[in-house]
């Protein structure tokens, strides 16, 4: 189990740590990852702190369903799209993480600006 990423001073006020977990990995340090952990936890419905970046997918037990389900919840959760070739080599955790790092520098900066705005 996790620390909290937050303790209280006291003078009362939070202040921000980094999460460090049993196995010692840092969950706070990169919000690509966490965000990445967090859906593939959701997706295999197994706890987040069970996953780390150097956790192999196939020893996850991820088949051809999961990995559909993996990759819609990945683009919708960063709007991006993932294109086919690049699922091909992914074997870890830490392959999808770069991988969607490098999609997002290659997106165009305003990319996801007044998706959901309504039209003037």
């Amino acid at each position: 189990m996790c620390r909290s990423p937050h303790s209280r001073t006291s003078a009362g006020t939070f202040t921000r740590k980094v999460s460090l977990c049993a196995n010692g990995v840092n969950r706070m340090a990169d919000p690509v990852a966490e965000k990445v952990i967090a859906t593939l936890a959701s997706v295999k419905r197994i706890p987040a702190d069970k996953i780390t970046l150097e956790t192999n997918l196939q020893e996850m037990g991820i088949d051809s369903l999961d990995v559909f389900s993996l990759l819609f919840e990945l683009e919708n959760a960063f709007n991006i799209s993932i294109p086919d070739d690049e699922v091909r080599s992914i074997k870890t955790v830490n392959d999808i993480v770069e991988g969607v790092k490098k999609l997002l520098a290659a997106a165009p900066p305003d990319a996801s600006v007044g998706s959901t705005s309504p039209a003037n």
